[in-house]
């Protein structure tokens, strides 16, 4: 059985098989559900079931390379935030950097089209400061929530403030919004936006300090449009979130990971 086994912040451990994830707080000596397994009890819509039927027997091959490839962005963007963050400048070089690829534990480049991907983040924070003074508050923070006992890690909360006011523009369909606030935004490699993803956003404003955030996804390598991303602010739909919690219940209620129990060398 593989588990991964990554230490986070607040004194949580990540713990993560092929179908569950939990977080374990060291202190308060508790385990806690991950807000991403129990947004894996969203249906996922009727466009998803159609794509799965597709792809037949290629579906699961597709699925995980699709979500190795999330993870070295998400790693790269995460290097990108931590260094504009803490030395004023966010960079890479994309021929010296390495990224885990999860399927076999191997420190892999960024091929081409992980590649093009991070850089539509680039351009994404570039045009953002162009019109607005761009504070980052955190970025890849674990946190909890006592209430409901989950846990999770949000990908980035900024606060944005306009350097000049929007002139109205009749010519304008849809007139341009100040964006100005702070924000919890989630990013995202796929090419729309599913109740679950929304719904995991709205759990991160239960976090400590997020009760106020406006909420928003950000879809990286988005092929739809020119800029190469979508900025989409949703709205906060934690009840869905909750219906998923009560199915999460049913199937495991009083369950414990006791398969992290199991020693690394087995022998007899």
């Amino acid at each position: 059985m593989k588990i991964e086994r990554r230490e986070v912040q607040n004194g949580l451990i990540q713990f993560t098989t092929a179908d569950e994830r939990w977080y374990y707080h060291t202190s308060k000596n508790e385990w806690y559900k991950s807000s991403s397994w129990v947004c894996g009890y969203i249906y996922k819509g009727r466009e998803f079931e159609e794509y799965l039927k597709r792809t037949g027997k290629d579906a699961d091959v597709i699925l995980e390379e699709a979500g190795d490839r999330g993870n070295k962005v998400h790693g790269a963007i995460h290097l990108l935030v931590h260094r504009k963050a803490t030395q004023g400048e966010g960079y890479l070089d994309v021929e010296k950097e390495l990224f885990m690829n999860n399927s076999n534990g191997l420190y892999e480049q960024l091929k081409g089209e992980e590649c093009e991907i991070v850089l539509s983040f680039v351009n994404w924070f570039k045009n953002l400061e162009e019109k607005y003074r761009v504070e980052i508050i955190d970025y890849e923070v674990s946190d909890f929530n006592e209430e409901w006992k989950f846990a999770g890690t949000r990908d980035l909360r900024i606060k944005l403030q306009i350097k000049e006011p929007i002139v109205f523009n009749p010519k304008r369909k849809t007139q341009e919004e100040d964006l100005s606030g702070t924000w919890l935004i989630d990013y995202k490699t796929s090419k729309a936006i599913y109740l679950s993803h929304i719904a995991q956003i709205s759990s991160y404003r239960r976090m400590p300090g997020c009760a106020n955030d406006r909420l928003a996804i950000l879809q990286v390598g988005y092929k739809l449009n020119k800029t190469g991303y979508k900025f989409t602010e949703v709205e906060d739909k934690f009840h869905i979130w909750l219906s998923a919690n009560v199915q999460w219940l049913e199937e495991n209620e009083n369950k414990t990971p006791k398969q992290f129990e199991i020693p690394q060398l087995l022998k007899i």
